[in-house]
């Protein structure tokens, strides 16, 4: 179902023109074309089409697996992330996540960033203190489609604990024919790196074998999606909390996230177990202490959420 090797990109042509049109952040990112032709072990890749090759943050080398986890967690839990495999820049000794492009030239793409300076005035973009999730359902109206949507990534987030879904992480994708839109539908969940605990050092998993601070962890004042829920109130929401508060006041969500939630976490473990035998040393080695360590996290959020939600 997952592809356990490594893909060489030595050989793909550098697409630079194409660097700017994806968000900047902490982390190196170059952009790449595929190959005309693929060889049979690689059919599964788009040909000549752009692929993102991002490495990780220096400080956390084995940062890249967190896109390419979360790729695979995605697919279980049937919510659209882009497709991550291992990539690997020969000539300069370098691993990182190969993330499939999720748009084409066909395609037009409007940011977060610019629907929230549309709909708020002086929003700041820099911090983006301002970034709300009400607003972006005014955006949209609330149509139920994209309700459902956001149920979804925020569902997503929640489980893998990302804090940086910020105004730059998603956006509007869309096809242009003449003077009207057509096919326009919110980004997949990308930029997933900032997740599963990819900042804790290897020694201190031991601190975490105590099951109340796990839960301190996973529940911290640090530990919540970086919008608000609305511009009106200055609470401050961990992602179970805004979960809750959101399938409350949405209930045509609730059967959305319980089947999102519902599928088989061990065979999603075993899909991912595969990943610690391809880069088997070094710096850049997904050990085994860290993966048990995320998927202890994954495990222990979606049990949260689950007896959340059971409770509402």
């Amino acid at each position: 179902m997952f592809y356990n090797g490594i893909i060489i990109i030595d050989h793909w042509a550098p697409a630079g023109e194409y660097e700017g049109m994806y968000p900047k952040g902490a982390r190196n990112k170059s952009c790449y074309i595929s190959p005309t032709v693929m060889p049979q072990e690689l059919s599964f890749l788009k040909p000549e089409h752009y692929y993102l090759f991002k490495e990780s943050n220096e400080r956390y080398p084995w940062q890249f697996w967190i896109e390419i986890i979360a790729y695979r967690l995605g697919e279980f839990m049937k919510i659209k992330v882009p497709p991550a495999y291992v990539g690997y820049n020969e000539s300069e000794d370098k691993f990182g996540a190969l993330i499939e492009w999720f748009y084409d030239e066909e395609c037009g793409y409007i940011d977060g960033s610019m629907i929230m300076k549309y709909q708020i005035d002086y929003y700041d973009t820099k911090r983006g203190s301002q970034h709300n999730l009400e607003t972006i359902l005014d955006f949209i109206d609330r149509n139920p489609v994209f309700v459902q949507h956001w149920a979804k990534v925020l569902l997503f987030d929640s489980i893998t604990g990302n804090n940086d879904r910020h105004q730059d992480n998603w956006g509007i994708v869309y096809k242009k024919e003449g003077d009207s839109f057509k096919d326009i539908h919110f980004s997949p969940a990308f930029d997933n790196g900032t997740s599963m605990g990819h900042e804790i050092l290897e020694e201190k998993f031991v601190n975490f074998n105590d099951r109340n601070r796990l839960k301190t962890y996973i529940l911290n004042d640090k530990a919540k999606h970086h919008m608000k829920y609305n511009l009106k109130e200055n609470t401050s929401y961990n992602f179970i909390e805004f979960m809750k508060r959101y399938i409350t006041e949405y209930r045509i969500v609730d059967e959305t996230v319980r089947n999102c939630l519902d599928f088989d976490f061990y065979t999603f473990e075993q899909s991912v177990y595969g990943l610690k035998n391809i880069v088997t040393s070094g710096k850049y080695q997904l050990t085994e202490k860290r993966l048990s360590f995320i998927l202890t996290l994954l495990r222990e959020r979606i049990y949260l959420l689950q007896q959340m939600i059971d409770n509402i």
